[in-house]
């Protein structure tokens, strides 16, 4: 057994801590501790952004029809949730841009899965130009948190965040101008926000929250092959790398499964953990334990049974820990994982700009 209690420094989640050591060559290796923590609360507020362009009428009504499967996950692990929707429509003359589209759904709400599956089918008016990161950022700050999306946003739940889109993220900033159309969302590519920008401000919402905070999205696949509808949703994969959550391929006829998904992580027990640099695959090691840091299982077992993986993008440009079956950790644990520095993360990836 190890104690994280007789590591000080592990019990700040998230931390890290830098330990220089010798090999038998005399070469100083780097060695890093990171800690993180699974939310303690059982309060989550979910944001859905719904694409509402022409070509969506199938894909909102996949997401209805998968209400029960993600709500379910909510129910059994007795969840206290806020389920909000957005649509990804920020065009200057949308009156209700980044405004929900309904009251937010609660456990007190009457046919609440009823109710949210009704609210996601927003439509199909809404503008070409599909800036649904930008959406939820406006939607989660003054004036709407404030006035219209009042209450949705409580400072000590976990915030998770999905967006639903068969095009790939246009936020600008107003960058491309009155005169642009949907073409400009990548003709004029440049000027989109980059997305660690973007990803700064969603942070800067849940700062100081004891919280976790996901972001996921139901998006075009790398290659779109048989789904001519659907272009690569890049840059919403890129934030959901940074940020951690679950990428899902809108061209699946059936989003039963990708619901399932979507519900377990909001119910705020993640299995992926992204740690700051890379890491030399055999030095890490892995322990968890209960919210004061006590009771830790000496380094869990890896392996994707009930175990841990290491996994590193090809283009080196995140590294996770991810955990299987029984290993996942449970609602208020910590998480501390020491490894030995194998380089830091590549900044050459799409970052919009």
């Amino acid at each position: 057994m190890r104690t994280l209690a007789r590591t000080p420094a592990l019990l700040a989640a998230p931390a890290l801590v830098l330990l220089l050591a010798c090999n038998e060559n005399n070469v100083k290796a780097i060695h890093k501790t990171e800690t993180f923590q699974q939310a303690p609360s059982n309060e989550v507020d979910i944001l859905w952004v719904l694409d509402n362009s022409v070509s969506m009428v199938q894909e909102q009504t996949a997401v209805a029809n998968g209400a029960a499967a993600f709500i379910g996950h909510l129910e059994t692990t007795g969840m206290d949730f806020h389920i909000g929707v957005i649509t990804s429509d920020l065009d200057p003359s949308n009156l209700n841009a980044a405004a929900l589209v309904g009251p937010y759904v609660t456990g007190a709400t009457p046919g609440y899965q009823a109710e949210f599956a009704a609210q996601v089918q927003v439509g199909t008016g809404g503008d070409d130009q599909e800036k649904g990161i930008e959406a939820a950022y406006k939607a989660l700050i003054p004036p709407r948190s404030t006035t219209t999306n009042v209450g949705f946003l409580r400072s000590e739940a976990s915030l998770a965040i999905v967006v639903v889109s068969d095009e790939n993220d246009c936020s600008d900033d107003g960058a491309l101008g009155s005169g642009s159309n949907g073409e400009s969302c990548y003709t004029d590519y440049d000027k989109l926000t980059p997305i660690p920008d973007l990803v700064s401000q969603l942070k800067e919402v849940k700062k100081g929250s004891e919280g976790t905070f996901t972001f996921s999205g139901i998006i075009g696949p790398d290659a779109v092959d048989g789904c001519a509808d659907a272009v690569p949703g890049k840059r919403y994969a890129t934030i959901i790398e940074m940020i951690g959550g679950v990428r899902a391929n809108i061209c699946d006829a059936d989003y039963s499964g990708i619901m399932d998904s979507l519900g377990l992580i909001a119910a705020g027990v993640l299995d992926t953990f992204t740690l700051g640099y890379l890491a030399e695959p055999d030095s890490i090691e892995v322990w968890v334990g209960d919210i004061d840091g006590n009771d830790v299982v000496a380094s869990q077992t890896p392996g994707e049974v009930d175990g841990w993986t290491y996994v590193e993008a090809a283009d080196q440009s995140y590294a996770h820990i991810v955990f299987h079956g029984a290993a996942v950790p449970p609602r208020g644990a910590t998480i501390a994982v020491d490894y030995t520095f194998a380089g830091n993360l590549e900044t050459s990836v799409d970052t919009g700009g």
